[in-house]
């Protein structure tokens, strides 16, 4: 058994048994205002700290077991924090819930089982169309997604669900604006 700490047994413990209730920044220690390079450094930093091979010759089987879910939930943020798209959506729903531990695997697949369920337009078009957006969002691919709806729309243009997913999609695109990023006046 490699030499285990007492400090690092409880931490060990500890990250495990709260894990459900940490979001993705909070498990890489980083500020959700952080950079993409503090996402990387972050990830690098926790995964090495709960790397299973670090803890391969352990006999613990439930340590190890507690190891590999921090583990895994560790790629599992850095995977959706690194990609913008991903993070634009964790971020909109961490907000608005502010429900600690939310988890985008989880919830995106929830919310497109539930978006394929509930028909948006009756028109067969339209719903032909609404339903390869949702296939495209599943594969986490939001311009696709957004070319779909907008195809939906042309067969049923005042269905205001569609509008709103339009609206929505188009805003998740927009890239995030720092007031330094504005254009400087011409001759200026």
């Amino acid at each position: 058994m490699p030499d285990l700490t007492p400090e690092e047994m409880i931490e060990i413990q500890m990250v495990a048994g709260i894990i459900g209730d940490l979001d993705y920044y909070q498990l890489l220690r980083v500020e959700p205002s952080c950079t993409q390079d503090q996402i990387q450094q972050g990830y690098i930093r926790e995964s090495r700290r709960f790397h299973p091979d670090r803890f391969y010759r352990l006999s613990d089987a439930e340590l190890k077991d507690q190891i590999n879910r921090v583990a895994k939930r560790i790629t599992e943020a850095y995977m959706v924090l690194r990609i913008p798209e991903k993070r634009a959506w964790y971020d909109r729903n961490l907000a608005a819930d502010r429900a600690m531990g939310i988890r985008y695997t989880e919830q995106h697949e929830e919310e497109r089982k539930r978006a394929l369920e509930e028909p948006v337009t009756k028109n067969p078009q339209a719903k032909k169309f609404w339903e390869m957006a949702m296939v495209e969002l599943g594969k986490s691919n939001p311009e696709a997604a957004l070319r779909h709806m907008q195809s939906a729309m042309m067969f049923d243009p005042s269905n205001a669900a569609l509008k709103e997913k339009v609206n929505e999609l188009k805003a998740s695109l927009r890239p995030a604006t720092n007031p330094g990023d504005a254009p400087k006046p011409a001759g200026g």
